[in-house]
C-alpha cells in the first residue's frame, strides 16, 4: 500500500506553538508521530513525505527512521535541508545514510498525482490533481490541492483510498 503525509516536523519545539500541536512537548510529539504512523504503515508498505521531517541533526534523524516502517521516498520541503540548528546543505548520501529510499528536489507525478511540498508548484498543471504540505493547518483541500500534512489529518499518514476520497 501506498501513504502519504507531510510536515511531522520531528524535534521541531516551536512548531507546538506555531500549530497549536496539542502535545506537551516535543518527545511526546515524536512518540505519537512514531506510533501513528506504525499504526497505519507495515514494513511492506511506501510513504511518500512531501517535506519537512525533521529538525534534528543526522544521528536523531536516523534513530527515528529506523523506528518508521515501510519504504520511505521524500519530496524535500523548505526545511529538509536543515540539520539541527545549522543551516548546512545535505548531499544525496546524507539522505541515503539516514534512510531515505529515494530523494526528489521539487516534485514526482505517480499514479496520476502531482506530488510536491510546496503548493504554488501547484499551478503548472491545473488538470491534474496534487498532493502538497507546506501550509499545515491553513486548508485541508482547496480545488484540485490536497494537503496532506500531519496537523490536519489527526498526525497520521493517508493511504491511497482516504486520499481518492477527496477527489471523488
Amino acid at each position: 500500500m501506498i501513504f502519504y503525509t507531510a510536515d511531522l516536523h520531528f524535534g521541531h519545539k516551536n512548531i507546538l506553538e506555531y500549530c497549536d500541536r496539542p502535545f506537551q512537548n516535543v518527545n511526546e510529539m515524536n512518540e505519537t508521530l512514531i506510533q501513528n504512523w506504525n499504526n497505519v504503515v507495515t514494513k511492506n508498505d511506501a510513504v511518500y513525505v512531501l517535506g519537512d521531517m525533521f529538525f534534528y541533526e543526522l544521528p536523531a534523524q536516523k534513530q527515528i527512521m529506523k523506528k518508521l516502517n515501510g519504504k520511505k521516498i521524500l519530496i524535500r520541503g523548505n526545511h529538509d535541508e536543515v540539520k539541527g540548528s545549522r543551516k548546512d546543505k545535505m548531499k544525496l548520501s546524507d539522505y541515503l545514510e539516514v534512510g531515505w529510499s529515494e530523494v526528489v528536489l521539487d516534485m514526482l507525478i505517480i499514479k496520476n498525482f502531482g506530488l510536491t511540498h510546496d503548493p504554488a508548484l501547484c499551478n503548472i498543471d491545473l488538470s491534474m490533481k496534487w498532493l502538497c504540505g507546506h501550509v499545515h493547518r491553513l486548508f485541508v483541500k482547496q480545488g484540485n490541492v490536497l494537503n496532506v500534512g500531519v496537523d490536519v489529518h489527526n498526525f497520521t499518514p493517508l493511504n491511497e483510498e482516504q486520499v481518492l476520497k477527496y477527489f471523488y
